[in-house]
């Protein structure tokens, strides 16, 4: 599927307007994560008698912190996870599971919902960063590729951070990228990717 639907699309989409080509790539490739990530729900369920993937460790882990965090102040859960601790290597995803959970109650689906969106999201960046240094073809092939990589779609139908953790390493890359080619140096183009980089020292894998 990977291979057919790059091939088809490369070609399909070479000429097509950029906005019109934007909008293919997020609608796609969103459309094939929730699919996927609402298959995976039911499937795991099934399987394992929880909405969890085959000897799941992490993606519980997180949940069950997540849960141990839903009804607490955000403000203890800050300094739960990030002032009384000896590491926050790991902490960033369970905050921002924890912010989650304070809009959408306790839904195992909703998080993979969402980080479909950003994984969608993660195809636009790379787009850009692509198109920036090597031209409109290749960040269109980039793009595709991006779109139905096999990686990407399989772990929005898991608890696992790797698709707030992917979007937010691109979207440092592209911003950083961006910034020293633009040379427009001001407070916000240097904040964005400041920003960013420290966020991914809260993300052990990065």
């Amino acid at each position: 599927g990977f291979f057919l639907l790059s091939n088809y699309c490369s070609k399909k989409w070479q000429e097509i307007p950029q906005k019109k080509f934007l909008t293919n790539i997020f609608l796609i490739a969103l459309g094939l994560r929730w699919a996927w990530a609402i298959f995976a729900y039911i499937y795991y369920f099934l399987k394992t008698g929880m909405p969890f993937e085959f000897s799941a460790g992490d993606s519980i882990w997180y949940y069950e912190e997540t849960m141990g965090n839903v009804h607490a102040n955000l403000r203890d859960v800050w300094k739960y996870l990030f002032v009384n601790t000896d590491t926050i290597s790991d902490s960033g995803y369970v905050f921002y599971l924890s912010l989650l959970s304070k809009l959408t109650g306790e839904s195992i689906l909703l998080p993979r919902l969402v980080n479909s969106i950003f994984s969608a999201a993660t195809c636009v960046l790379i787009y850009f960063l692509a198109k920036r240094n090597i031209g409109e073809e290749v960040g269109r092939m980039a793009a595709i590729f991006a779109c139905f990589m096999p990686n990407f779609i399989f772990y929005c139908g898991t608890h696992l951070k790797e698709p707030l953790m992917v979007l937010l390493m691109v979207a440092y890359l592209e911003r950083a990228d961006y910034l020293l080619r633009s040379k427009k140096y001001n407070v916000l183009t240097i904040a964005i990717p400041v920003l960013l980089a420290i966020s991914l020292f809260s993300f052990r894998t990065v």
